[in-house]
């Protein structure tokens, strides 16, 4: 099943036949994150209007609603843990917190944090789930404790701000997007490991930040890089 979301609707559809399979709207507001649980029993929605939603798969019914998360760009990114117990949100709030950890399973709050260390971007978390990694507005990358959201170290720095973070082939790493440049920055180190030019501004779509399984291939919008080389790769796109 593939989950979109298109205006206030979420859209679900069969891969294999590509017939859609249409569950209620739920937000009054454009929905800008869309997330499926590990297990494939939820489906997150996050929208313009702050709030967040919760369906159950494969019932396609809103199971939990949480309101109010974020201020005027709403929710922003969604992400649930490796065990699918927690799940993560962000929404960028002026002075205030901009990361969000909720129970799956009742729509509890778990954590929020980043207040005073503003961040944005989506919430990543490392292998096992215990731990999770954000893009920093200060150049950083903050690893933060996914139990309390105490932050336990800010590792490395970019001259400007931080937009996209994605884990690299293995934990140990983690890929960027910041300003013009893509960087692959060891997590322990804070060393970039890769440094290329992109030539993009980063505003909303090119921040969506992707890594193929192998980690061959990273995607950032509609563009795609080889991870070795930082060449563009172009062959068979338009």
């Amino acid at each position: 099943t593939l989950a979109t979301g298109q205006g206030q609707r979420i859209r679900l559809w069969d891969t294999k036949t590509w017939k859609e399979i249409n569950p209620g709207t739920g937000h009054v507001g454009p929905i800008n994150a869309v997330a499926f649980s590990p297990d494939g029993h939820t489906i997150a929605t996050g929208g313009l209007d702050g709030s967040l939603i919760l369906w159950s798969w494969p019932e396609a019914r809103e199971r939990r609603r949480i309101e109010g998360i974020g201020s005027s760009w709403g929710v922003q990114h969604l992400a649930f843990s490796p065990d699918g117990r927690t799940l993560g949100a962000s929404a960028w709030i002026n002075g205030g917190d901009t990361f969000f950890l909720f129970d799956n399973a009742t729509g509890t709050p778990v954590a929020r944090f980043g207040k005073d260390h503003q961040g944005q971007g989506p919430v990543v978390f490392l292998s096992g789930g215990k731990e999770i990694v954000t893009a920093q507005c200060d150049g950083s990358l903050a690893v933060w404790e996914a139990a309390s959201g105490q932050l336990l170290r800010s590792v490395g720095k970019f001259k400007d701000s931080l937009d996209g973070v994605q884990l690299g082939s293995d934990s140990g790493t983690a890929w960027w997007i910041g300003s013009d440049k893509l960087g692959l920055r060891n997590l322990a180190t804070g060393d970039d490991l890769r440094l290329f030019q992109t030539g993009l501004r980063t505003y909303m779509s090119q921040t969506r930040l992707a890594v193929s399984p192998g980690g061959n291939v990273v995607a950032v919008g509609d563009r795609l890089w080889d991870a070795k080389t930082g060449e563009p790769i172009t062959h068979g796109l338009e």
